[in-house]
């Protein structure tokens, strides 16, 4: 790296003004983006790798000079260059929202974000059967599955994030930020509790920010109450490789271009695959072909 072009992430943007960091070198400080940006069209995001350069103004001593190129964004929240997507769920309240769950996987497989799955809660009572069930319905897919609980700590899930950028994603209540106040040894994010009359979680996180973490970044995001097939951008094509224990079976289907559907000749009912998940990908399939074309 050069001394000329000093390079650093955002960790986050407040009216404007980004603060940038830099472990290896110490960095850490406010910046602005140039003005070149506005009329691009390119704002500046937390994650985002930026080269940077003295502003001459002491109030914010630093102007941001080039966004790195970005290999994926978060739409919802903003972020971007996320190298893992912690998709997390509670195993007793709120209820596990499997198609959720299913949408957050395909949209992090067509993003190129490697997807791990988080079940929490596991010290309630009730979570032993909902851990049966999450298990076999993401166990044959090979994503990655941690379940973790109050009284124990995370550690499986610590060496999976070590070194990288994990945003962690998941519904208001299923205790994403307890979960990193955990990881991070320290309280930094408020915690919310569940609403009791419908068991919805209460809004805590309301903008993305990351925090360092054992050589890696974490972050925490806005609970998501929904996401639809039109958010996610995708064919049917890709919406088949979140559905890795599909791959082999559809090899033997019928037709090359086969949708999966239940068509004559179609082989993927004979998947090692929990019948209900196969009916939610038909379901988001069918979603997705009223949007789009058919491939």
């Amino acid at each position: 790296m050069s001394s000329k072009t000093p390079t650093a992430r955002i960790l986050r943007g407040v009216a404007g003004v980004y603060l940038l960091d830099n472990p290896a070198s110490g960095f850490h400080d406010w910046a602005v983006p140039r003005g070149l940006f506005r009329k691009q069209g390119l704002k500046p995001l937390p994650g985002d790798l930026v080269n940077y350069e003295p502003s001459g103004d002491p109030d914010i001593p630093y102007v941001i000079n080039r966004i790195l190129e970005r290999k994926n964004v978060l739409q919802r929240p903003p972020a971007a260059n996320i190298d893992l997507l912690l998709i997390t769920s509670a195993a007793v309240v709120p209820k596990t929202d499997y198609f959720f769950i299913d949408r957050m996987l395909a949209y992090a497989v067509k993003n190129h974000i490697e997807p791990a799955l988080i079940l929490n809660k596991g010290d309630l009572a009730g979570a032993t059967e909902e851990k049966r069930r999450f298990l076999d319905n993401y166990l044959p897919s090979g994503f990655p599955l941690f379940f973790t609980a109050k009284d124990q700590e995370p550690e499986e899930l610590k060496k999976a994030i070590s070194g990288k950028f994990a945003v962690f994603c998941g519904k208001s209540g299923v205790g994403k930020s307890s979960l990193m106040n955990r990881l991070l040894g320290r309280t930094l994010l408020e915690t919310g509790s569940l609403n009791e009359r419908g068991k919805h979680g209460r809004q805590t996180t309301r903008s993305i920010e990351l925090y360092a973490f054992e050589g890696a970044w974490l972050a925490d995001t806005p609970g998501f109450q929904s996401l639809d097939a039109q958010l996610l951008g995708m064919t049917g094509t890709d919406l088949v490789l979140a559905y890795p224990e599909m791959a082999e079976a559809a090899t033997h289907c019928r037709y090359r271009d086969c949708r999966h559907l239940g068509e004559e000749g179609c082989a993927v009912d004979t998947a090692n695959m929990l019948p209900e998940r196969l009916e939610r990908y038909r379901q988001l399939r069918r979603e997705l072909d009223a949007l789009k074309p058919r491939y």
